[in-house]
């Protein structure tokens, strides 16, 4: 694992060793093992070694054997073993064992055809010095983050936002329709970032800059999976032979990933995902496997018993850890982290088991993504629902949504029947954005100062999720082309970002089994009546396992890495929240208007609505302002 950066000097002029030194100070904590840069020309390339594979020469950049082309890597490659005798058959010499010699020959081999056969997590940056070009690319899903922007005298790139903007070339204007995304989903949604000159390479894609220019291209789509679902082979098999062809992938998957030259182990959450991760890495190898889970002085969020139950099952070198987290101190270092507003609550457990498994590994893997392939949140299981309920006609929907909205009193129950009253209301693009939404667009016009208004016009950034389902129009089914939008969206640009983020933060590599291209593949192809069958959400992987996992953690319904947000602003942070947006001197009044701050806290503590996430959504914003707006 690593931190990568780069710049290309557009004026031809040769670029600084000072200024790279800089941009790859800023990523350090990415890799901390090593370090590396080399610059020829007009072009400089750079990187951060968190060494994990080939201790001892895994050193980068990395070269072929004239040293025409060379690469700087961050990720790992899981089937470069394989990759590698294909290579040396075809008469490559190699000088290392490790996984990032394999990227430099496969370029020489296949062009730009190159990634199509790498397996893993990987963000790359290829310089080729005989043909005057350089070469990004990003993995499948989105794993590794890769950033870059193109200005009037210079190409950069950067693992992260801070290592673009620390080399000096590019302007740091914040982008008010980033901002308008970011109330709207917690998030910024990729391409764009905060900056309104840098930009997110797209999962599955490929950028070449050559002679001045940039093209970018998808090697990749993950689309043309779910739209082949109606004639794939998939869609006639019984439950017991996709469950069958489940647990292999998944076997296949954990096995490559168990490849590592340092000590490793895995998050244990106790949800179905992580358990069978745990329990596919377990019968792998013949130690116990060291399994990390944290709770919140027993708090009703916390999964620890289930967790156990896993543990137990396993006979695994289990640790857990009771954590509570001093919230006032924790969160401005959060914020800093991220380089851009970000608000999603759980990034706080995620930071803490990272920062506990750090103690005892260096690589941990995770259930991440599982979800997303496999209809495990509980929104599909509503949706499904949902979907019948569309049948009847809209005038109807429209007029329950309506009577429900003035009942007087709101429960958490209550709040929840008229959320999903209005995405049964709305036709199945638009319940999907209403539930991803944190903030409705007339929230935000209340929310913002007129000068924000202005700014954004008529943009809506509600468009891009509309795009993506544009992207699935042959689906068979609106729950299928859900998922579809979840994994192209929201899994990339929130839980991706956050879970690399949080544990690079700790110098600590996460690997996602669940995220091998090919159960990817394979999930989007199944139909959405075997993910959910009799109400059951993940059917086809609890039937993989059943008989494996104990009952508890078969039985338990979803909760994830949920942290209390409501209550802690009612409480705790009260008065920690009041100092930081009542001030008149609050950074975020570039954006907001400070009665209708002061309206949703009263609102919130009053018990009147639950705002919790609005409230840290603004929170966040406010503390990145303070760390990384100058």
């Amino acid at each position: 694992m690593c931190g990568i950066c780069g710049l290309i000097d557009k004026r031809g002029g040769a670029v600084p060793a000072e200024t790279l030194r800089r941009m790859m100070a800023t990523i350090r904590h990415r890799g901390p093992d090593d370090s590396g840069a080399y610059a020829r020309t007009r072009f400089g390339i750079g990187m951060q070694r968190l060494s994990v594979i080939d201790l001892v020469t895994g050193h980068q950049p990395i070269f072929n054997e004239d040293e025409s082309v060379a690469v700087v890597f961050n990720g790992e490659i899981y089937n470069f073993a394989g990759l590698r005798e294909e290579l040396l058959r075809s008469g490559h010499r190699f000088r290392t064992n490790t996984d990032t010699e394999v990227i430099v020959h496969l370029y020489e081999e296949y062009g730009l055809c190159f990634p199509e056969h790498l397996r893993g997590m990987f963000a790359i940056a290829v310089l080729d010095c005989r043909n005057d070009q350089m070469v990004l690319v990003r993995d499948r899903l989105g794993i590794k983050p890769l950033y870059y922007a193109d200005c009037a005298d210079a190409f950069v790139f950067g693992s992260e936002i801070k290592a673009v903007l620390a080399s000096g070339a590019v302007a740091r204007d914040i982008d008010p329709r980033s901002i308008d995304d970011y109330f709207s989903f917690l998030y910024i949604p990729g391409p764009n970032t905060v900056y309104r000159h840098i930009r997110s390479l797209q999962p599955g894609r490929m950028l070449v800059y050559k002679d001045g220019g940039v093209t970018e291209r998808p090697y990749w789509r993950l689309s043309r999976y779910y739209e082949m679902q109606r004639e794939s082979p998939y869609a006639r098999a019984n439950d017991d032979e996709l469950a069958s062809c489940f647990a292999g992938l998944l076997s296949d998957a954990v096995r490559e990933q168990l490849v590592s030259d340092v000590p490793i182990g895995a998050f244990l959450s106790g949800g179905i995902d992580s358990s069978t991760v745990v329990a596919s890495m377990q019968r792998a190898v013949a130690m116990p496997v060291k399994t990390f889970s944290i709770g919140f002085g027993g708090s009703p969020y916390s999964e620890l018993r289930y967790a156990r139950a896993v543990a137990e099952r396993y006979r695994t070198d289990h640790h857990e850890f009771d954590v509570r987290p001093r919230m006032v101190e924790l969160l401005p270092k959060l914020a800093g982290y991220f380089d851009e507003p970000f608000a999603d609550s759980s990034l706080v457990p995620t930071y803490l088991v990272s920062e506990a498994a750090r103690r005892l590994v260096t690589v941990a893997l995770s259930g991440d993504g599982g979800d997303e392939s496999f209809a495990g949140y509980s929104w599909t299981r509503t949706n499904h629902r949902l979907e019948r309920y569309r049948l009847l006609p809209s005038m109807f929907r429209r007029a329950v949504a309506g009577s429900l909205k003035l009942v007087p009193w709101r429960s958490t129950l209550m709040r929840k029947v008229i959320r999903a009253a209005d995405a049964g209301a709305d036709d199945y693009r638009d319940g999907f954005i209403r539930r991803v939404s944190c903030c409705d667009a007339d929230t935000r016009r209340t929310l913002y100062s007129g000068d924000m208004r202005a700014a954004l016009g008529d943009y809506c950034s509600f468009d891009r999720i509309r795009g993506y389902f544009d992207e699935v129009r042959g689906a068979v089914d609106h729950s299928s082309a859900m998922l579809y939008v979840d994994t192209a969206a929201y899994l990339p640009d929130d839980n991706l970002k956050k879970v690399d983020r949080m544990s690079m933060a700790h110098s600590l590599e996460v690997r996602v089994p669940y995220l091998d291209h090919r159960i990817v593949e394979f999930a989007a192809q199944v139909p959405f009546g075997m993910k959910i069958k009799n109400g059951v959400t993940k059917h086809i992987v609890k039937k993989a396992f059943a008989g494996s996992l104990p009952e508890l953690v078969m039985r338990q319904r979803k909760q994830g890495f949920a942290m209390p947000v409501h209550e802690w602003f009612r409480t705790g942070l009260c008065r920690y929240t009041d100092d930081l947006l009542r001030d008149p001197g609050a950074r975020i009044c570039a954006y907001v208007n400070r009665p209708a701050v002061c309206a949703i806290l009263d609102d919130h503590r009053m018990r009147r609505d639950d705002l919790g996430h609005q409230i840290f959504a603004l929170v966040m914003l406010e503390l990145w302002m303070r760390s990384c707006v100058p």
